[in-house]
């Protein structure tokens, strides 16, 4: 089951993710910086217990990279947020295929 985007809430937390995601987006291309950027992102991620996986970025309409937004899952949500269903998460796409998930508490 797809995410529309009628289903978004605009994710306004400010917290080590955001500043990540605003690093990332400052540099436009895949340069050795961008790389390292997106390794301490992914290290940010674990560390912060959010589940990476990969997706088609149509899935959550999450486009660009560097997205996110927060999104209450359906109790009948299947696929990969099936395990979320009922909780409100937050979705952080990097590169158009890595996709991250936490609940909020």
């Amino acid at each position: 089951m797809a995410v529309k985007l009628t289903q978004q809430i605009p994710d306004n937390l400010t917290d080590e993710v955001c500043l990540c995601q605003i690093k990332m987006r400052s540099v436009p291309t895949w340069t050795a910086q961008k790389f390292e950027r997106f390794a301490k992102f992914k290290q940010l991620a674990r560390r912060k217990r959010y589940i990476l996986y990969t997706a088609d970025v149509g899935d959550h309409q999450l486009y660009g990279g560097s997205n996110s937004c927060r999104l209450d899952v359906p109790t009948n949500q299947k696929g990969a947020l099936k395990r979320f269903g009922g909780n409100r998460i937050r979705l952080v796409c990097e590169v158009e295929s890595q996709i991250g998930t936490v609940p909020l508490q």
